[in-house]
C-alpha cells in the first residue's frame, strides 16, 4: 500500500493509502515491547519490490518511518530566533 502512495499521482489515493497503512501499522504495533524487529522486517519487505526502483523503495521507507515515529520529523526542525 505505501508503494502505492509513492508511485500515485493523484492525492485521494495517496491520502488513502497512507491512512490505511497508518491503520495496518497500528495493528502490528499493539503488544510490541520493541519497534526494532519490526523495522526489519519491513525494510526486508520493501527491498524485496522488485516493481520499484531505487529512489521509490527510500520513498516507501520515509513514508512509513514518518507514521512510525511522528514526533522525529518535528522534532528535526530547528528554529532559531
Amino acid at each position: 500500500m505505501a508503494a502505492t502512495a509513492v508511485t500515485t499521482k493523484l492525492s485521494s489515493i495517496k491520502n488513502m493509502t497512507i491512512g490505511r497503512v497508518r491503520e495496518r501499522l497500528q495493528e502490528l504495533l499493539k503488544g510490541r515491547k520493541y519497534i526494532g524487529p519490526l523495522k526489519k522486517q519491513i525494510i526486508d519487505a520493501i527491498g524485496s519490490l522488485k516493481n520499484l526502483n531505487l529512489n521509490q523503495q527510500q520513498q516507501v521507507w520515509n513514508v512509513i518511518e514518518s507514521l512510525l515515529d511522528p514526533k522525529s520529523t518535528a522534532e528535526s526542525v530547528t528554529s532559531i530566533s
